[in-house]
Formats: C-alpha cells, structure tokens, sequence
C-alpha cells in the first residue's frame, strides 16, 4: 500500500520530478539531506521547503489512506487495517512513515 501511494504521489509530480526527488527522503525514511541542502538545491527559502515537505506528507497521507479501504472486503474494517499497517511499520525499518499515517 505504501508504495502504491508513493508511486501515485510521484506521478502528481512528474512534471517537477527534481522537487519530487529532492523531498522524497521525508517520505519514505531514506536517508534525507538537511533541509538546508533542499533549500540550496531547490532555490526555495527554509520556509517554502517546510510547507512543500509538509504538504508533500498529506498527500501522501492522504493516499494512504486511500489506499486501505481498497485491501479489505469491508470498508469498517479500514480502520482495523491502518491499525495493522502502523504496527508493521513501527515493527519495520521505515518508522519514519509511522508520522505520517497518524
């Protein structure tokens, strides 16, 4: 499911797929530069590179959360399987993604 929604997110943005690239390490748990070397790279300011991160992460959020209802057989057990995916997560190497499911 995450990647589904990280694959979906990217296409959104593939007509700015550096700015893509350059922030996608927030999303994923990569190994993400400073938001100095985003801001240095990007020729945005510190504050334009927050709110881009930030937005980018609710809309992947928002994905997400799209995406569950589509692996269950019944939509009240959506909630039960975002429970699900947080625990594998947080179990996971990609505890960074837990913030943005919440």
């Amino acid at each position: 499911m995450i990647a589904r929604a990280l694959s979906e997110l990217e296409s959104e943005y593939a007509e700015k797929q550096e700015f893509f690239t350059v922030l996608k390490p927030w999303l994923d748990g990569g190994a993400a530069s400073s938001q100095a070397e985003a801001v240095q790279v990007l020729g945005m300011s510190e504050t334009a590179v927050k709110v881009a991160i930030h937005r980018l992460r609710t809309r992947f959020r928002e994905l997400i959360r799209e995406e569950v209802p589509t692996t269950v057989n019944d939509a009240s057990e959506a909630t039960d399987e975002l429970r699900h995916l947080i625990a594998i997560v947080n179990a996971g190497s990609r505890k960074e993604c837990l913030v943005l499911l919440l």
